[in-house]
């Protein structure tokens, strides 16, 4: 099962030439690397975080690297923004499931906001070490 998704320009777009690194939540954005409200589990192979938002709450700006997927326990709608000042909107649905991949040296840095009724919940799985060849 999938969502809907909609991607636009903000609005309020922030002009990052005029600001100062620490004043932009976007490029602070950069240096977090807590890409849940709460981490479940951590080994040297794997991160698992929870993401849980309320209606109305926002996750900060943090970034993704590397490999992992997302899985939607609680679906709701909700509204990222880049840094670019684009945004896409999106409605979740129970079990969809996302996978992305960044290579060495490539990243994403976004927010997420629950912009639904109700409570939004994904679990988060990070690959921290790329799997080990059996011997």
């Amino acid at each position: 099962m999938t969502g809907r998704t909609q991607q636009g320009e903000a609005q309020d777009a922030p002009d990052h030439r005029n600001h100062r690194h620490q004043d932009d939540p976007h490029e602070s954005g950069a240096n977090n690397r807590a890409v849940g409200t709460r981490m479940l589990f951590e080994n040297d192979r794997v991160r698992v975080w929870e993401i849980v938002l309320e209606p109305g709450e926002r996750a900060p700006f943090h970034r993704h690297e590397g490999d992992y997927f997302w899985t939607c326990v609680e679906p709701s709608a909700a509204r990222s923004h880049t840094g670019s000042g684009r945004f896409q909107v999106q409605q979740y649905a129970i079990g969809q499931t996302s996978y992305f991949s960044y290579p060495e040296g490539e990243f994403l840095v976004h927010d997420l906001e629950n912009i639904g009724p109700s409570r939004l919940r994904f679990v988060t799985v990070e690959l921290v070490e790329p799997r080990r060849a059996d011997a």
